[in-house]
């Protein structure tokens, strides 16, 4: 059995894992790793649904909420506030060492500048899209003194 405890100031959070093949890399620092990395994730989406949770309006829950999941959505729909918190914690735990990132898509280059801010040696981007292409040459024009691909 594993236990692992996250203290934050407004909440506890105590994962217990009961199996012990669960969650079980070779090595077992890696799983001490994906599990922290998993209580991390939690307390930023937390701290974040506090925050939106000051938002809403009394009464509100008499609004219907829509299954957006097959919707086309326009550029604002698509940035939505949850995505902005995950990319810069996927960006922090991507360029711990400051090495060298393999992005897969550039889409609008927001989880590449978050790459970009956080440092590292090299940032390799893979785009198959040609519109794609064409935003992440002018995005890359902003970092002309980095080694990006």
């Amino acid at each position: 059995m594993t236990r692992r405890l996250r203290r934050h100031q407004d909440f506890t959070i105590e994962l217990t894992v009961s199996n012990d093949d669960f969650i079980r890399p070779p090595r077992d620092a890696q799983r001490q790793w994906l599990l922290n990395r998993t209580l991390e994730e939690l307390v930023d989406q937390l701290e974040h649904l506090d925050a939106q949770a000051r938002d809403y309006v009394a009464g509100s829950d008499q609004v219907r909420f829509q299954d957006r999941t097959q919707a086309e959505l326009d550029d604002q729909e698509l940035m939505e506030d949850w995505q902005i918190p995950v990319m810069r914690a996927m960006a922090r735990i991507a360029t711990a060492s400051h090495g060298d990132v393999l992005e897969i898509g550039f889409g609008r280059g927001v989880s590449a500048d978050f790459i970009q801010a956080e440092g590292v040696r090299s940032h390799t981007i893979v785009e198959c899209n040609d519109a794609v292409v064409g935003r992440f040459r002018a995005w890359r024009e902003r970092y002309r003194d980095r080694d990006i691909r």
